[in-house]
């Protein structure tokens, strides 16, 4: 199988890791708003719901991915004012198990080899998630009993420099600036500079070749 089922909602440009803004000639244009300017709502929604979200001094690493060359490359990036809480680190141990693809949300009879822990080789993610405004509007989710599958290297920043936090079975919440998300891009659901706020529970994570990269 080339490819797994992906959320569209969650498949876009990144302003800050893969892609400019949008320019300031596109029609309608909106400026993309500095993270620093979103730190009193982020702080906000922290008190708000007492969970123990933290945000690193330290750069964070991700695995880019060239599509004209196959490459996949290490590298770090500040992202001042991004961040999480691991409510569970799960199993971070070296290990796989296999699983049926349809479990995963795929057709046939194989079964895909899921990982404990990501790497330069597993860059799909298998998980439940469900993410908000800060407001608490809900603008994606899985459908309960329901999971889905990811290539990292073409969701949004935020989830790249943090789903490797944990490991399978994981649980962790993310709260992005706009920067990190979908920046001044106007999405399904979600406003132009948004900042947002993930609820995921990683299921496992894939070989990057069930998703046709071979590296």
């Amino acid at each position: 199988m080339k490819k797994f089922l992906m959320s569209v909602s969650m498949v876009a440009a990144m302003c800050v890791v893969m892609s400019s803004c949008l320019k300031s000639d596109t029609p309608d244009y909106i400026p993309p708003v500095d993270p620093a300017d979103e730190a009193p709502s982020l702080q906000a929604f922290i008190d708000s719901t007492g969970y123990n979200l933290e945000t690193q001094s330290s750069d964070y690493s991700y695995f880019s991915y060239n599509r004209s060359t196959g490459e996949i490359k290490e590298s770090t990036i500040a992202a001042p004012y991004l961040y999480y809480e691991i409510v569970d680190p799960g199993d971070m141990s070296a290990g796989s198990v296999q699983v049926p693809i349809t479990d995963l949300g795929g057709t046939g009879d194989k079964d895909v080899t899921v990982h404990n822990t990501y790497s330069d080789s597993t860059l799909g993610v298998w998980a439940t998630y469900k993410g908000t405004l800060l407001d608490g509007t809900t603008f994606d989710e899985t459908e309960s009993g329901k999971s889905a599958t990811f290539f990292l290297p073409v969701t949004i920043a935020a989830w790249q420099l943090l789903i490797g936090k944990v490991g399978k079975g994981g649980h962790i919440r993310i709260l992005t600036p706009s920067a990190y998300g979908y920046a001044n891009q106007k999405m399904q659901g979600i406003p132009a500079n948004s900042p947002l706020y993930f609820d995921i529970t990683v299921k496992g994570f894939i070989e990057n070749k069930e998703f046709g990269v071979n590296n």
